[in-house]
């Protein structure tokens, strides 16, 4: 009796002396380099060091040595432009089926290496664009499903794996527009605007009277500083438009929805902006109908304004992308770990990264971009 009671008195002197204390996590930080090359665009490498709990998107890093090899001999040095993004001082674009190596040297770190190179692309042929309402019995989208189907003639006969990606993008024609700010566009703008017109407002405006504005987004850009909210953008439309041009700016390109049930080229799990194929060495496709099916909505595309479904005019295009494997390991666990943080009974996984001494992708990949709509 006496040995259980100096137990318990010994358990509550435990208990009493215990405090919480807070225990400081801490975050190995290593360098994070990025760079997707394909043979239209220049050489663009992003360099970063890993996050922490503080800073979880991590930092760019600005002082960088960022050099590109081909068939191990030097070829570009990189230099700074901003936020992390390191830029070719030439032209020089990177080439089909040729092997490239990156080699990044930032202070206090191991020299970071990886390689890679573009693989050739698989040839395609559109056959057919079907924008008639179909009724599909599942689809990411509504059921039944308002899409149109495009169709693709898919041609891969090389005795190798072949790694697919195939995205599909908007493009607003308002983008496409010239504007000019005229009287009609400065008093329809007063008239419409939500809160009172101030005594800088007039002034303001015909400060840019008559000047031309490339794109919806650049004038409104400019109208930013007076107040004038989304809403105004068919007051801008009708009053403004003066022309077209056909400069494409690649942000400006934007997600489209995309689904397929085909037996190559699949979804991964609830991920609607990529369809995958893998083709492995011993499969030949030869005049292969591909058949996608792709968001489609009667007056437009439907974007959300200030919580406001708008439909757009917009132009539609398909980007097919033969990947690298290292390219196709990186693309896909990166969008199975997006799939996976809205369903709890999954676990992320670690994406994929061919990146020594640090972590991210070095990879090529070949781009086909065309307009189907």
């Amino acid at each position: 009796m006496r040995i259980t009671s100096f137990l318990v008195m010994i358990m509550f002197v435990i208990i009493g002396c215990s405090k919480t204390a807070d225990v400081p996590i801490s975050y190995k930080k290593i360098p994070v380099v990025n760079c997707i090359f394909s043979q239209d665009s220049i050489w663009k490498v992003y360099v970063s060091i890993s996050g922490s709990a503080d800073n979880p998107k991590g930092e760019a890093v600005p002082n960088a040595s960022v050099r590109i090899f081909k068939n191990n001999q030097l070829i570009e040095t990189l230099l700074y432009k901003n936020d992390g993004y390191y830029l070719a001082q030439t032209n020089t674009k990177p080439e089909v089926n040729t092997d490239y190596s990156l080699e990044v040297n930032i202070p206090g770190y191991k020299t970071v290496t990886a390689k890679d190179k573009i693989p050739p692309a698989a040839q395609t042929a559109f056959l057919n664009v079907d924008t008639t309402l179909s009724t599909y019995s599942y689809s990411p989208f509504d059921d039944p499903a308002e899409v149109f189907v495009a169709t693709i003639s898919f041609n891969d006969n090389e005795p190798i794996d072949k790694y697919y990606m195939i995205t599909p993008y908007y493009y607003e024609k308002d983008e496409l527009k010239i504007y000019k700010v005229t009287k009609a566009t400065i008093d329809s703008l007063l008239k419409y605007r939500y809160i009172a017109p101030n005594n800088n407002d007039s002034l303001i405006l015909s400060q840019i009277f008559d000047s031309l504005f490339y794109g919806k987004r650049a004038f409104e850009a400019k109208l930013k500083s007076i107040y004038f909210p989304r809403s105004f953008s068919s007051q801008i439309t009708t009053f403004t438009a003066v022309g077209t041009f056909n400069t494409y700016y690649p942000d400006l390109f934007k997600y489209h929805k995309i689904y397929s049930s085909d037996i190559y080229f699949k979804q991964l799990q609830d991920y609607y902006s990529s369809v995958f194929g893998e083709k492995k060495s011993d499969i030949t496709l030869t005049n292969y109908p591909l058949r996608l099916f792709l968001g489609y909505y009667p007056g437009g595309v439907p974007v959300n304004f200030n919580n406001v479904l708008t439909r757009i005019d917009a132009e539609i295009y398909l980007e097919i992308s033969t990947l690298s494997n290292n390219g196709y390991k990186y693309f896909t666990t990166y969008t199975q770990n997006i799939a996976n943080r809205t369903n709890p009974f999954t676990e992320l996984k670690n994406v994929f990264s061919n990146i020594q001494n640090g972590a991210g992708i070095f990879a090529g990949a070949n781009n086909i971009r065309v307009k189907i709509r």
